[in-house]
């Protein structure tokens, strides 16, 4: 799931409910890509670490594709053992199928 321009108050909660549909519709792991992404506010934030919990706990696995703006408010949020991140989609595909990729 690609996000571009800001992430703040006005969209987190729609951010956290398309990811929750997403999921819960196709119930498959979750690539979140926000290397197109502008700003990351707290609100934004807060979204990425309440999706971490739904997946830490009943969902499929997921992870970040940060870019340089979340990036940043990551790296000064400390979320590093919250929210699972990948330097690019690439590897985010192979850190979530590597076990279908070797085992066929």
């Amino acid at each position: 799931m690609a996000v571009r321009g800001d992430i703040d108050g006005s969209n987190a909660y729609d951010l956290l409910q398309e990811a929750r549909g997403r999921t819960v519709i196709r119930h498959a792991p979750l690539i979140l890509d926000l290397t197109a992404v502008t700003f990351l506010g707290a609100d934004g934030l807060r979204t990425l670490l309440a999706i971490s919990r739904r997946h830490a706990s009943t969902a499929p696995p997921w992870i970040v594709v940060p870019g340089r703006a979340a990036s940043r408010l990551l790296q000064i949020g400390d979320t590093a053992r919250q929210i699972p991140t990948a330097e690019s989609v690439h590897e985010a595909l192979t850190i979530l199928f590597w076990d279908d990729l070797v085992n066929g």
